[in-house]
């Protein structure tokens, strides 16, 4: 019985070393590919909100002018 359980273990750490290693090391590098991906993108969407708010200033004042210009 004891034989049984050694090798069950040893298939068990078999499958751990050339299984699931390497699919964990495979997950921690496309997760730190995404990290970096998010590291870039993260100022630009800051950006993007900025120039949104730009925009509808700018229509804001559009739309104040034309209505202002209608009254003259």
């Amino acid at each position: 019985m004891d034989n049984f359980r050694q090798q069950k273990v040893q298939k068990f750490e078999e499958f751990v070393d050339h299984r699931l290693k390497p699919d964990l090391v495979h997950a921690i590098a496309e997760r730190d590919k995404v990290f970096e991906q998010q590291k870039v993108l993260y100022p630009l969407s800051g950006f993007s909100e900025f120039l949104l708010v730009g925009i509808h200033g700018l229509v804001s004042f559009s739309f104040y002018l034309k209505f202002s210009w209608g009254y003259i």
